[in-house]
């Protein structure tokens, strides 16, 4: 197995246990110490898969979709949770699940991909990603440092993610009727 894939496997592995400090920080107001640390590992096995498996040759169709799977995981399994919790309002896990469920419908249903490329990616797409990590994390901090982010300044990012979200679910709509007029 290669490393990239071993590291995708490792941040698979951390989550449910990151889910659970993050449900249980939510229920008591603050998180375990191991909250923070937990998170730190999962967003660095993010972000040092990719450049790993590409630097070594080794992009696999398996890889690709255990990565891009493990994050849309653990994006919708935090912020579902802290939406149960009362953290963030529900409509931005749904938001981001119907983003989700259109980039994979785009994805499998509409795309005919290159070899070793089974998803449609796109800019926009990679920086929602960026957005809701940051925002998982920002979460993370606010639990792991009551008090450190004030309520206020968490909230003022909810409709800025939502329009990012509704932006990129446009979008993406917009590309595929295009492509579709274009290849009539």
């Amino acid at each position: 197995m290669n490393p990239a894939l071993v590291l995708t496997i490792f941040r698979i592995i951390l989550i449910p246990p990151f889910v659970l400090l993050f449900a249980r920080g939510a229920s008591t107001g603050r998180g375990n110490g191991l909250l923070l640390p937990l998170f730190v590992l999962i967003a660095l096995s993010d972000v040092l898969d990719g450049p790993l498996a590409r630097s070594r040759q080794q992009v696999s169709t398996l890889g690709t979709i255990l990565d891009v799977g493990s994050d849309l995981t653990f994006i919708l399994a935090v912020l579902w949770t802290g939406a149960f919790k009362e953290m963030l309002p529900w409509w931005i896990p749904a938001a981001i699940s119907v983003q989700i469920l259109q980039f994979i419908g785009d994805s499998l249903l509409f795309f005919s991909p290159a070899p070793r490329r089974p998803l449609r990616e796109n800019r926009l797409g990679k920086v929602a990603g960026v957005l809701y990590y940051l925002l998982v994390g920002l979460l993370s901090l606010h639990l792991s440092f009551p008090g450190l982010l004030s309520p206020a300044l968490l909230s003022s990012l909810f409709p800025l993610v939502f329009a990012y979200t509704l932006l990129c679910l446009v979008m993406r709509a917009r590309l595929y009727w295009q492509s579709r007029q274009d290849s009539s």
